[in-house]
């Protein structure tokens, strides 16, 4: 399970890495970087930074909502 969820996050994340703001593509790989690692907590601030710098697309509210249920914060990961 832990193995197919990692699958499909590194390929959600190799779907962004066409066309978005360079900044957002710094957050973007920072957050995979953090995410990998085990750092939750640094992987959803670098993740919503990229959306807030507007990387679009469902990989990015799903690794949002991974790094959540991680942490613990189901109602949020839910939404």
């Amino acid at each position: 399970m832990i193995l197919r969820k990692y699958t499909v996050f590194l390929a959600a994340s190799l779907c962004l890495a066409h066309a978005t703001p360079a900044v957002a593509d710094t957050d973007w790989a920072s957050g995979t970087s953090a995410f990998l690692a085990g750092d939750f907590s640094a992987a959803l601030q670098y993740f919503e930074a990229a959306r807030d710098d507007g990387l679009a697309g469902p990989a990015v509210q799903y690794n949002i909502a991974v790094c959540q249920f991680e942490l613990a914060d189901y109602a949020n990961a839910r939404d």
